[in-house]
């Protein structure tokens, strides 16, 4: 269950780190972010503030972490998994990305943007010589359940017997900790509705006041990225 730091701050124009439309779309705003405490304080990050803790409304598992803004249907994920020793380090965040979208049983799936490897610069808290990379992505579900943000089909709630498709983009980072044998699987969700960006448009319509306040979800996981933070190793000791 993730905690707050004590600190909040507000997002600067700075937040760019790539020219890589997978993890920045050249959104600058000024947002307040907070500091977050996550695997009972054993890696730290930040986030905007306006992303609540789904553990207080729901069960979560202890592998994950799960913060969603239920306002603008947007969610942040970070999963602590077993090593996936058979997985290429250059194609992994394209294959955890493509695992998502067959966990949805997605309809339809496409990667519009991979950037297959981080640097330093794009995750500078992790170990020399880690292996990071991130994909982009667009995924369209179909269900007889109201999408709320979240990555599993699990996590949404029925509403009728009417079956409704649902656009979902998905940014997605791998950091491969391989000294621990743990793959860490950062995942941003934003459903889409009709004025947002869709994989036969490529073309955004102007942004309202309320949308051009808010941090896109490409510089969102920049900045999950470049804040985040192991503070205590003996977290993948089982």
């Amino acid at each position: 269950m993730p905690g707050m730091m004590e600190m909040d701050a507000h997002l600067p124009g700075e937040v760019q780190l790539s020219g890589n439309g997978t993890l920045s779309e050249g959104h600058f705003v000024n947002e307040q972010t907070t500091g977050r405490l996550l695997f009972g304080g054993a890696i730290t990050c930040m986030v905007p503030s306006r992303f609540r803790d789904v553990s207080d409304i729901r069960e979560v598992p202890d592998n994950q972490e799960v913060l969603c803004d239920y306002d603008r249907e947007e969610s942040i994920i970070i999963e602590l998994l077993e090593f996936k020793s058979d997985v290429s380090d250059e194609d992994s965040a394209r294959w955890f990305l493509q695992n998502v979208a067959e966990e949805q049983e997605s309809e339809n799936f496409m990667t519009i943007e991979d950037r297959r490897v981080l640097t330093e610069s794009d995750v500078p808290h992790m170990p020399a010589s880690t292996v990071m990379n991130a994909a982009c992505g667009y995924m369209t579900i179909t269900k007889t359940r109201q999408f709320d943000g979240l990555p599993n089909v699990a996590n949404m709630v029925t509403v009728s017997p009417t079956s409704t498709t649902h656009l979902v983009k998905a940014h997605l980072a791998n950091i491969r900790l391989r000294n621990v044998e743990t793959d860490v699987v950062i995942t941003i969700n934003q459903k889409l509705d009709q004025r947002s960006q869709s994989p036969s448009s490529t073309a955004l319509e102007p942004a309202t006041p309320e949308e051009a306040s808010h941090i896109s979800t490409a510089d969102l996981l920049s900045l999950v990225l470049r804040t985040l933070k192991i503070e205590d190793w003996t977290l993948f000791v089982s």
